[in-house]
This record gives structure tokens, C-alpha cells and sequence, in this order.
């Protein structure tokens, strides 16, 4: 336990898993690249109404994008999982999802944007192939 991996404390097995990769003595995930931090979320209200209001759309069959240019010299993420989708477990694994989407493939989303991602109805029922491969054929 002498890798100062941040999993570390619950199972440190966990950290050398598939689900989080290592470099060297730390995990992928505290690389500043694979973070997913305060400043890389859409987090106000007055933000995502703006994104809602001005942001070009794109959609897939799960998912309305809408983007917008920003200011922050970064691309940041804001999601709408609405109860249509599901219930609270069901919405829950769809943010997981996009999260971990947006983590992983930040280097395909357009820079300087905001984006919003809205879920629409039958997103839960996506695996997580299913949705990496509708999001990159929005984003490639």
C-alpha cells in the first residue's frame, strides 16, 4: 500500500484492475487528463439555460447534444437525466456512463465548448458499447 493511489484505502487490488488502469505508481485517474473535476462540469442553472437557449443540437437516438462555445479555455460536460429515463438507479448508471465517456474520450469532444447532454427515453437500455459508439459517431 505504498503507491499513494487514492483507492487505495478501500482495496488495492481495485486499483490495478481493468476499471482503473496504472502508470507507474499511480492509477490513470490521477493524471490531471483523466480527471474529472468541478471545473469540467456544466454546474448552474444560468449556465445550462444559457447551453439550452444558444447551443447548436445535435441527436442520436438516445441522446439531444446541444453545444456552445465557451470562455474557459476547456471542454466541460453538463448532463439532464430526466425520470423518463428511468428510475433513480437507472438514471444514475446513465450519468456514470456519460461521465466516464467524457472522462475517458475528452481528446475527441470539441475544445472550448459546453456541452449538455440530455437522455431521452430508453437510454437506460443502452450497454455501454451501445452508447460509446452512439456518442462517437456525434463526436468523430
Amino acid at each position: 500500500m505504498a503507491s499513494g493511489c487514492v483507492c487505495e484505502p478501500v482495496v488495492d487490488s481495485l486499483c490495478s484492475s481493468a476499471a482503473e488502469p496504472r502508470v507507474g505508481n499511480s492509477c490513470l485517474s490521477e493524471l490531471p487528463r483523466y480527471r474529472f473535476t468541478r471545473r469540467d462540469r456544466v454546474r448552474k442553472s444560468a449556465e445550462f439555460g444559457v447551453v439550452m437557449r444558444r447551443g447548436t443540437t445535435r441527436q442520436t437516438p438516445h441522446f439531444k447534444i446541444r453545444a456552445l462555445p465557451n470562455t474557459f479555455g476547456r471542454v466541460r460536460l453538463g448532463l439532464v437525466v430526466g425520470k423518463r429515463a428511468g428510475n433513480a438507479c437507472v438514471r444514475n448508471l446513465i450519468k456514470r456512463r456519460l461521465r466516464e465517456y467524457f472522462r475517458l474520450n475528452r481528446q475527441l469532444l470539441p475544445p472550448n465548448m459546453d456541452l449538455v447532454i440530455i437522455a431521452k427515453t430508453g437510454a437506460g437500455s443502452l450497454e455501454s458499447e451501445a452508447l460509446i459508439q452512439e456518442l462517437n459517431s456525434v463526436f468523430t
